[in-house]
């Protein structure tokens, strides 16, 4: 909980400066973040030991939080599973792009792929909308 935290107190100053924000219902790493109209938004994400993927320690969830009033975290519509996600926001939309995916169980050989969906997420219908995919897979990646 912690890391989540300062990592949002650096993306997001205005975060840092109440030290009482509410926890994520998991703790995680490695997740994508954006800022737009008021809420800090996180997707996805690492919830397992360093260097240790599987499929049950990769993260779909979406949160937000109000930047204005941080009362606790609200739990939107999901998506795949994914790390190493590029999450920016435009126009009022939140977009994933990209991230890293495992296809392993948690006692399985690791077997993980950079992948190339992309989609929007409109937060007045909070639904998700395919994009077509990258040309090729990205995680650990910025845009």
């Amino acid at each position: 909980m912690i890391r989540c935290l300062l990592v949002l107190g650096f993306a997001f100053p205005a975060l840092a400066a109440d030290p009482e924000l509410p926890a994520m219902p998991k703790p995680v790493t490695s997740f994508g973040a954006a800022t737009s109209d008021g809420f800090a938004y996180v997707y996805g994400g690492h919830a397992g030991k360093a260097h240790n993927y599987s499929t049950e320690t990769t993260l779909g969830q979406f949160l937000r939080l109000s930047i204005a009033n941080p009362a606790k975290w609200e739990e939107l519509p999901g998506g795949p599973i994914v790390q190493g996600t590029a999450v920016v926001a435009h126009g009022g939309q939140i977009y994933r792009i990209g991230g890293m995916q495992p296809k392993n169980g948690p006692t399985e050989k690791s077997d993980i792929h950079s992948i190339a969906s992309a989609a929007r997420f409109d937060p007045r219908t909070k639904k998700w909308q395919s994009l077509p995919d990258m040309p090729e897979g990205r995680s650990s990646h910025d845009a």
